[in-house]
């Protein structure tokens, strides 16, 4: 379910070009180990980060753009929020 989360945001559009699903594993592996270590305040930071790993700058965006790219981050970022508390931590739990 993670790597739908994490396709779905697919920071650059690669996903929607055709590249293959795995295509944004690394992000999804840093996510796991995130919730793994419970510190879900820091999702955020990572797909910020990830442009980077492309190329681009996630932490200077230009301003007509700051307000759909933090959209972006905080919806999936509920998404993953939603996923974490609602099913991977009610599975853990019981």
């Amino acid at each position: 379910m993670l790597r739908i989360i994490v396709n779905k945001f697919d920071p650059l559009g690669l996903i929607r070009g055709g590249a293959p699903e795995n295509e944004h594993d690394n992000v999804t592996q840093k996510l796991i180990r995130c919730l793994y270590d419970n510190k879900l305040e820091n999702v955020r930071d990572i797909f910020i980060d990830c442009y980077d790993e492309y190329g681009f700058n996630g932490r200077n965006i230009k301003e007509e753009f700051i307000y759909s790219f933090n959209k972006k981050i905080e919806d999936t970022y509920n998404l993953i929020e939603d996923w974490y508390f609602n099913k991977y931590k009610k599975r853990t739990l019981n």
